[in-house]
């Protein structure tokens, strides 16, 4: 029996019985199992019947469904998954332990949805993963422990998070193989970038409302001083997504890209010194960044106050003298 999904003709396996509904095949390439439940007005993952029928599985996609929680152990059987697609849920909860298991997990798109929290360590068990893609959902943060394990990632997708507005200097420090990092379109005000471990070759950060102040500086300064490729035009990514066909879906990430870059630029503020309004980010004199809140000014800030409540309290006791004066003097006169 063949079928033909996704342009790609594919042999069914005598032995194996596919969910409900769902596209079932075995690819004639990799002589994996592929399941492709995409557009089936599911609700919630099937993980019993996955565990059961569809055990070996090497791609399972449930995207373009109602999918509103990951619950722990949702996909426990599948040690040879290489690529798991989630995208057009709407997902707001994720289990610490639904991703659990699953070893040899190269590709995972949890793409456009409503998450706006990570567990800690969610995606530790997965040290081969090579492409994470959590764009377009409402993640207000994003710490180093929202990564860590993830030692094998090369492709990072956090663009179109419109909630995401600060990213701190250790986020990505233990991901040492990390060369595709997209976030742009989020609503971030300030990057940070560690000193070392970051091996990051194209980043894109365009569509950013960047303050650009003292706490760009270790920003700026990676973009002009080391050798990473700002908001590229790229037409494909060097990574192995699990698909020997090549990727389709990230083909279509690159293209819109393609097509919405613009340079990254600072959006605010003018500061003491000169507008850094509209100048590209990696072009900004490192000296502009600048904050009013360094230690010198609050130091004068600090001086001034006491100088001018120390003028302040005379000034009072005048006023209050003349005050009580003038009462007096009313008293007097009318009394």
């Amino acid at each position: 029996m063949r079928l033909c999904v996704r342009g790609s003709m594919l042999k069914l396996s005598k032995a194996y019985t596919c969910l409900g509904g769902c596209n079932c095949s075995t690819d004639v390439v990799t002589s994996g199992i592929e399941v492709y439940c995409r557009g089936k007005n599911m609700h919630r993952i099937p993980a019993e019947a996955l565990a059961r029928e569809a055990w070996g599985s090497v791609v399972i996609d449930f995207g373009l469904n109602e999918l509103s929680a990951l619950p722990a152990n949702a996909f426990r059987g599948q040690t040879k998954l290489k690529r798991l697609i989630l995208d057009h849920n709407d997902i707001e909860k994720v289990d610490p332990a639904c991703f659990n298991k699953l070893p040899k997990l190269l590709y995972l798109d949890i793409s456009i949805n409503k998450i706006t929290k990570l567990p800690r360590r969610v995606f530790s068990r997965l040290a081969n993963l090579k492409v994470l893609d959590l764009s377009q959902n409402s993640l207000d943060s994003v710490s180093a422990a929202t990564f860590d394990g993830l030692r094998n990632l090369e492709a990072l997708f956090l663009q179109n998070n419109p909630t995401l507005n600060y990213i701190p200097a250790t986020t990505f420090t233990n991901l040492p193989r990390l060369k595709y990092l997209f976030l742009y379109g989020c609503g971030l005000r300030s990057v940070s970038i560690p000193d070392t471990g970051l091996n990051v070759k194209y980043i894109w950060l365009f569509g950013n409302p960047l303050n650009c102040n003292c706490r760009l500086v270790s920003l700026a300064m990676y973009l002009q001083t080391s050798k990473v490729i700002l908001d590229s035009g790229l037409e494909k990514l060097e990574v192995d997504t699990g698909n020997p066909r090549g990727d389709a879906a990230v083909r279509v990430k690159l293209n819109s890209i393609r097509v919405k870059i613009m340079p990254t630029i600072c959006v605010s503020p003018t500061n003491r010194h000169r507008s850094v309004v509209g100048i590209p980010v990696a072009k900004i004199p490192v000296g502009s960044l600048t904050c009013p809140d360094e230690p010198v000014y609050i130091i004068v800030s600090v001086f001034l106050g006491i100088i001018c409540f120390a003028l302040s309290v005379p000034v009072v006791f005048c006023l209050v003298g003349a005050y009580l004066l003038v009462l007096k003097l009313g008293k007097t006169k009318f009394g």
